[in-house]
């Protein structure tokens, strides 16, 4: 078990704990896990913000979430990973769930419909679905707090945050 955190390019002008990305790190080095940093800022530039800007400019509307989880984090990242430290299965923190039947991997929505970020996954492709977890597609927000809280996480409080990763406030 290890945990990754993405480096992008991001506005980060704040001295909160949280700011880009270091959470992950800090609750990693409070597990004994092992945490790395991935620097896919070249990446992200290139395939998110300025597909974003594009987009944005023709009067479309972006969702650059969907196309980082598609294209950038279970994709090019993944396989990286899977290069780099021979992991087989990766799990995040996204509110949805993988159900597997005859071999096959269907993408559903999670148990709180008000956190659900299944939208958010769509993309992935479905042999990676097979090797994906989200341990949190069963659970609450507030349940998940409570796990936090128990393990003396400092994160069992952090506010939520609902905007774009490479935006300032």
């Amino acid at each position: 078990v290890l945990g990754i955190t993405m480096k992008i390019p991001v506005a980060c002008n704040t001295s909160k704990r949280g700011c880009c990305g270091a959470d992950a790190a800090f609750v990693c080095n409070e597990l004994n896990i092992p945490h790395y940093f991935a620097d896919v800022t070249e990446a992200f530039e290139e395939l998110i913000i300025k597909s974003f800007r594009q987009s944005y400019a023709n009067g479309q509307t972006p969702n650059p979430c969907v196309d980082c989880n598609t294209f950038l984090k279970f994709s090019l990242l993944w396989d990286f990973l899977q290069q780099t430290f021979g992991i087989t299965y990766l799990a995040t923190g996204h509110y949805a769930r993988v159900s597997k039947s005859n071999g096959s991997a269907f993408l559903g929505r999670a148990e709180d419909k008000t956190k659900d970020q299944s939208y958010f996954l769509y993309g992935i492709a479905l042999k990676k679905l097979t090797k994906l977890v989200l341990p949190l597609g069963e659970l609450t927000k507030e349940k998940v707090r409570s796990f936090a809280a128990d393990l003396n996480l400092a994160v069992a409080e952090k506010p939520e945050s609902m905007e774009l990763c490479f935006a300032s406030e």
